[in-house]
Formats: structure tokens, C-alpha cells, sequence
């Protein structure tokens, strides 16, 4: 994002030019679409119930040095998508608070806004409006990464309780209550229609 033009002695600010903001695209598609992460939370909530298959998959098999390894493999599979989520999600929630302290500061200097794309094609929208859409897109994205991260954190507890309940003497850490979530979440991320569960 960049500014366009800098005030000169306050005579911008007296003769009211624009100061002109180039929005990111994810604050463009923000203002006109909504939330605009649903693709990612659908790509990543996929990834998890196909690890959470992979270990449907051992309850047709016997005990044994493959289930060991699969099991394995499994878990590292479960580590590695949690980062992934972090990586993912990090920078863009750092991406939207920096572009909403952009827009806020120059409001706050008493300063006209105008948006524009990354075309220079200017974006008929307020202030007021753009700050409430990237302020939603922030909010829904941080509860996107807490959310994903659960459910992957669930249904990696979940497989090795799996894994441990060969032991006579094996007591579940899935709790009752993280159990029930876990099953909600898989409903959710298995059906696809993610709104029916926001």
C-alpha cells in the first residue's frame, strides 16, 4: 500500500487535496465481498480431516512396526500443518493492522482520503467503510486461526489417544467437552458450508 500525496506546509489540508491510499487487494475484495478468507479455512480444514482419514485408515490394519511408522508420520504431518496455518495467517493479519493504522492516521490528521487500486482506478468508498471492512476482515481472520488451530490440535490429541488405547492401562486426554468440539468441527469442515456454522 502507499501513499500518494504528503502534506506541504498544510496546504493540502486547507485546500482539502486528496490524499491518495492504493489499497491492497485483500482490502479491495474486503470492501466489496465480505469475508474473503473462506477458500483458506475450506483448503486448510480439508487438510485436517484428511490427516484425520489417514488415521481412520490404521483401525483396518494390525499392530505393528508400518502402524508405528504411519502413526509417526501422522503426528509429524499434524505438526507441520499447524505451522503451516501460523505461516499462513501471521503476515496477513500483520498486513491488515498495518493498512488500518495507514487509513487511521491520516483520518486522524483531519486529512481527505481518497482510495484508489493498484490500477490507480479510485474506489468509491469511505473511510468509515474501508476501516469497517478490514476491521471485520481482522477479527474473522484471528478467529480463523484459533479455530484451525484447534481443530488441529483435537484431532491430533484425538489420534493418539487412538494410539494408546491398545494399553490395559490407557485413560483417553481427549476430554468429554473437547470431544463434542472436535465432533463439531469436523461436521463443519466435512460439509463444506462453512456460513451454516459461523
Amino acid at each position: 500500500m502507499s501513499q500518494g500525496i504528503e502534506l506541504t506546509d498544510g496546504l493540502e489540508r486547507q485546500f482539502k487535496v486528496p490524499s491518495k491510499i492504493e489499497l491492497s487487494p485483500l482490502a479491495i475484495k474486503a470492501v466489496h465481498l465480505g469475508t474473503v478468507n473462506r477458500h483458506n479455512e475450506r483448503y486448510f480444514g480439508r487438510k485436517i480431516n484428511n490427516l484425520m482419514s489417514k488415521g481412520n485408515y490404521l483401525n483396518k490394519r494390525e499392530q505393528g512396526l508400518f502402524v508405528n511408522w504411519y502413526s509417526q508420520v501422522i503426528q509429524s504431518e499434524h505438526k507441520h500443518l499447524r505451522n503451516e496455518i501460523k505461516e499462513y495467517f501471521t503476515p496477513l493479519i500483520s498486513a491488515i493492522k498495518e493498512e488500518l493504522s495507514v487509513i487511521k492516521a491520516v483520518e486522524k490528521e483531519g486529512r481527505v482520503v481518497k482510495f484508489v487500486d493498484q490500477r490507480g482506478k479510485v474506489v468509491q468508498k469511505s473511510s468509515a467503510a474501508v476501516i469497517e471492512a478490514l476491521t471485520k476482515e481482522l477479527v474473522r481472520a484471528k478467529e480463523m486461526v484459533a479455530e484451525l488451530t484447534l481443530y488441529a490440535e483435537l484431532s491430533a490429541k484425538a489420534f493418539r489417544d487412538y494410539n494408546a488405547s491398545f494399553a490395559e492401562d490407557f485413560v483417553p486426554n481427549l476430554t468429554l467437552a473437547e470431544a463434542d468440539q472436535l465432533t463439531k468441527l469436523t461436521l463443519k469442515y466435512h460439509s463444506g458450508n462453512l456460513d451454516q456454522y459461523s
